[in-house]
């Protein structure tokens, strides 16, 4: 069987399993089919199976790529996140997409998002929390995450955390924190 056949079969078991969704919470539509994403590349021996793979638009894919070249720590994140879900064999829940959500706010500091990439600013994850999920071989867990209720709310960052850097984000102007790479 080619590739192309065996990923077409395994992407539509996983849309069996786990629903017609993407896994980043990307718009699915005519010009923004599924792609299959292996968690463990191809390129170290990723075989094409439900347990390696994750249901990504094409545009979540490429972003996912683009995060893999500019920050490979919210690529990490991501990729641990897909493996927690594919153990549940169950539909993405609420608690999960406010995981990526909170990965994904962070991505946007670093790379431009494409537009069919729904983010919620309302919510999101602490710093320390995205820096917990980022750490490899850790697991998450929906019990650690820290909402932040609006923009609003001020959260005090100590100054040897980060410097206070001005960045054009697709949705607004502000103000973030950045941290420093040690």
């Amino acid at each position: 069987m080619s590739d192309t056949k065996k990923v077409q079969e395994v992407r539509g078991k996983m849309a069996g399993i786990f629903g017609p969704t993407c896994w980043m919470g990307y718009k699915l539509d005519r010009k923004n089919p599924f792609t299959y994403h292996h968690i463990l590349e191809a390129r170290r021996g990723g075989k094409i199976t439900v347990d390696n793979g994750a249901l990504l638009t094409y545009w979540a894919h490429h972003d996912l790529n683009q995060m893999e070249e500019h920050d490979k720590g919210l690529y990490n994140a991501l990729n641990t996140l897909f493996k927690a879900l594919n153990k549940t064999k169950k539909p993405p829940t609420k608690e999960y997409f406010k995981e990526v959500n909170g990965v994904l706010l962070r991505a946007d500091k670093v790379i431009t998002l494409s537009n069919y990439c729904t983010l919620n600013p309302d919510y999101g994850l602490l710093e320390e929390e995205i820096d917990r999920i980022i750490e490899k071989g850790k697991k998450t867990s929906t019990g650690h995450l820290v909402y932040i209720p609006s923009d609003e709310e001020l959260i005090e960052i100590p100054a040897e955390y980060g410097a206070k850097v001005k960045h054009k984000n697709r949705n607004k102007n502000r103000y973030t924190y950045r941290p420093r790479r040690i």
